[in-house]
């Protein structure tokens, strides 16, 4: 398990919601992208990851939740691109992405074969954009306060 940052970290800190910089003119940290691309903050050598800590400074306990890149761009740290959510719920978006993602790949594989397979691409393509659009519409449907207090619904739309 991962350490939890002190408050006094987290009172050091400066976040601005609309680039998702983690600075401070406090304390001694540095901001650092590991090889996936997620950004940590370290801090008497312990890291952090800043998704993290932009929920904790922003005043928003995580408890056993996860922060999830919307764009799923790791080093994208602005509010706008975070959500919070159930660790089931994150595990089945990425689960259903991997398959849209496995199956997109095997249909281009096909057509470098020399093979026709513009339809099955479009059709592909389309589920994909399906899948975004339900993914949107969930995220704005779940509310932070009802994830804290367990009154949320799991995804849950079956295969695209």
């Amino acid at each position: 398990m991962k350490k939890k940052p002190s408050n006094h970290l987290i009172a050091l800190l400066d976040y601005d919601p609309f680039t998702g910089k983690i600075s401070s003119s406090k304390c001694k940290c540095s901001s650092v992208q590991d090889k996936n691309g997620y950004v940590s903050v370290s801090w008497l050598g312990v890291t952090y990851p800043a998704h993290r800590l932009a929920f904790l400074i922003a005043e928003m306990p995580l408890d056993d939740l996860v922060v999830h890149h919307k764009n799923r761009k790791p080093w994208d740290n602005r509010f706008r691109n975070l959500i919070a959510m159930t660790r089931e719920n994150h595990k089945y978006i990425h689960i259903q992405l991997k398959a849209a993602e496995k199956h997109l790949y095997s249909l281009r594989n096909a057509t470098d074969a020399g093979r026709d397979v513009s339809k099955p691409i479009a059709l592909a393509e389309t589920r994909r954009r399906i899948f975004f659009a339900r993914l949107r519409e969930e995220f704005a449907r779940i509310r932070y306060a009802d994830l804290l207090n367990g009154t949320h619904t799991q995804l849950g739309w079956g295969p695209l």
